[in-house]
């Protein structure tokens, strides 16, 4: 396991201290790179990170009691705005982007002369070494610094035992994403700089080294020409590889799949077709469903739980992922129309949900007496 991480490390451009005691040691960040030597720079998981973002990025995020369940009046400045920098919705992006990216998200917690909680700093998770003292305790080091559990919160994407760090898809699946950029690469120089000729000079007549040299320099120093003259029979060939024939098209939709499986964003969401799939409406609903439910949720709860150890301990953290969750208009008219005839909801329960101000001009709900008996 320790040198599959050491490897995987490598790959991503990652080196380790030479000295366990170093505050700064363990796996240590790479240097700054164009977006093209990272998995970022592959469009599939670029696109896959961004529906992550900003399908979290535009949910609201509120604070319930414990015990009630109702949602707090007055709302923590933690949960308003984690980091007063930057706003609530950049704040949550950016944890997704560091949990798929890294697999790790790491808060530095700034207090107040009192001890409170002003702001949740999120910092850059490949920057960040978890490592033990020489008491065993856990510290984290940071641009030099070191700090403890009390100061810097620590969620994992997926907890795996015997590692201090949390492991995240883009780590997971490094053999996948490796062989996709390396692949992107040669197909592209195959169009470009590859050792593919462009064209055939053939004859049917004799010719020594001297003439066929002659011949390729006159036509390689002619390229320009929009006219060439061809003798001794000679004719040209071009060779023409075609993105299809290159497999060029297949590839890059071989890449999107597996991009999208492996960070759990729905092919439809991917802007990508499944062969053999017809998609309708109700499956792509259901892909939504799915997606929030199974992929989202990875990401949102270990933020849920980081911000629910910030704020007093009778409150909790949730995310609203109800407006991800609901149904079209026309299924949830119908909802609360068999809901109004049942006699089981008042006319004012679907206008709140639907964020609605109450009629004033329909009677009250009745109130409901149970009948007591001797």
């Amino acid at each position: 396991m320790h040198n599959w991480v050491e490897r995987t490390a490598a790959w991503l451009g990652f080196t380790r201290s030479e000295s366990e005691k170093d505050p700064q040691a363990g796996i240590k960040p790479p240097p700054r790179t164009p977006a093209g030597s990272s998995p970022l720079g592959l469009g599939a998981v670029f696109r896959a990170v961004q529906v992550l973002t900003t399908a979290g990025g535009q949910l609201s995020l509120d604070s319930y009691q414990r015990t009630t369940g109702q949602v707090v009046p007055v709302q923590p400045s933690i949960v308003r705005k984690p980091d007063t920098s930057i706003s609530r919705s950049e704040w949550i992006q950016t944890a997704i982007m560091n949990l798929a990216l890294n697999g790790n998200l790491f808060v530095r917690k700034n207090t107040g002369p009192d001890g409170s909680i002003l702001t949740a700093e999120v910092l850059p998770a490949h920057e960040v070494q978890v490592y033990k003292d020489d008491r065993g305790r856990t510290r984290y080091g940071y641009k030099g610094d070191e700090y403890t559990p009390t100061q810097i919160v620590h969620a994992k994407f997926v907890p795996v035992p015997g590692r201090k760090r949390g492991l995240g898809p883009i780590e997971a699946g490094t053999p996948e994403l490796r062989g996709a950029m390396d692949l992107r690469d040669y197909t592209s120089n195959i169009f470009r700089d590859d050792d593919v000729p462009s064209g055939v000079l053939s004859t049917d007549q004799e010719l020594n080294n001297e003439d066929a040299l002659a011949y390729k320099n006159h036509w390689v120093e002619t390229a320009d020409a929009k006219v060439r003259v061809l003798g001794h029979g000679l004719n040209y060939t071009p060779i023409i590889m075609t993105p299809k024939v290159a497999q060029y098209v297949e590839t890059r939709q071989l890449t999107v799949l597996d991009v999208a499986r492996l960070l759990g964003v729905p092919a439809s969401l991917m802007l990508a077709a499944v062969e053999g799939s017809g998609m309708t409406y109700q499956n792509v609903e259901q892909e939504w469903i799915g997606f929030t439910r199974f992929t989202l949720m990875a990401y949102l709860k270990p933020i849920e739980d980081l911000l629910t150890d910030l704020v007093p301990g009778t409150q909790e953290v949730r995310f609203n992922v109800e407006a991800l969750l609901r149904s079209d208009t026309k299924t949830r008219y119908e909802t609360y129309k068999l809901a109004l005839d049942g006699g089981w909801m008042h006319p004012d329960e679907p206008r709140d949900i639907e964020h609605m101000p109450p009629r004033t001009d329909l009677p009250a709900p009745k109130e409901t007496h149970v009948n007591e008996t001797a």
